[in-house]
Order: C-alpha cells, then structure tokens, then sequence
C-alpha cells in the first residue's frame, strides 16, 4: 500500500520530543492522521457505566517532508498514519 503506519508508545510521565525520519523512497504527503490513546490516571479503565473514559482522539496534522518533530503525551500510545506518494 502507499501508507506509512508508525505506532509509539511513552512511558513517561513528561511529554517526549520525538525526530521521526522516514526513510523511504516515496515521499510522505503533507498531512497525516494521528490517533492518540493517552490518560493521565494510569489506573483509569472504561466501564458499562462509562464506555468511552479513555477513548483515542483523532487529529490530522502536517508533515514537513521526510522529518518531522513530533510531542508525545505523557503516558500515551500514538498512532500515524502517513500517506506516501
């Protein structure tokens, strides 16, 4: 396919700056779905009573090229998903 799917996980409890470099042959268009699962509860669950307490949060965002400067949420689990010309 012509999608770039990264999955990060952070493990801190500050926000993490990440370099994202893309090596590949086709180019990364400039706008990237970024879905987010991130909580700052370590302990917190959904329930019957409360489906949605921790849910992914969807963003698009901009990609400058082939590297790109990226925040992680404390605790949190990224995904992007990076369409490739």
């Amino acid at each position: 396919t012509n999608e770039l799917i990264v999955k990060i996980v952070s493990n801190n409890s500050e926000p993490v700056a990440v370099d994202l470099k893309i090596n590949s042959k086709k180019t990364p268009m400039q706008e990237a779905l970024k879905i987010v699962l991130a909580s700052d509860d370590l302990s917190a669950m959904n329930s019957l009573a409360d489906p949605a307490h921790i849910a992914p949060e969807e963003e698009q965002i901009r990609i400058s090229g082939k590297n790109h400067k990226l925040e992680l949420d404390p605790y949190s689990f990224t995904i992007l998903k990076i369409q490739l010309n």
